[in-house]
């Protein structure tokens, strides 16, 4: 690989934390996590990533406004 792809595929990475799999933090080498409900932290230096199960999910609003005073105004 070039140097140019190396760096384009660096952009494009994310870390996801894969339940269930021995996941060692990228800042510390630690594997001991807090998991809460969409994301995991690192138990040693804090570091964060989201779960992947959440991430592979789409985005969905969480309420919908269907009348609104403000509505239609400029």
């Amino acid at each position: 690989m070039t140097r140019a792809h190396t760096q384009a595929a660096m952009k494009r990475y994310s870390p996801v934390y894969h339940t269930g799999d021995r996941m060692h933090c990228d800042g510390c080498g630690s594997t001991h996590w807090h998991i809460g409900r969409c994301s995991a932290e690192c138990a040693q230096c804090g570091n964060a990533m989201p779960l992947a199960d959440i991430a592979a999910q789409p985005v969905r609003p969480i309420f919908h406004v269907r009348s609104s005073k403000t509505a239609g105004r400029a």
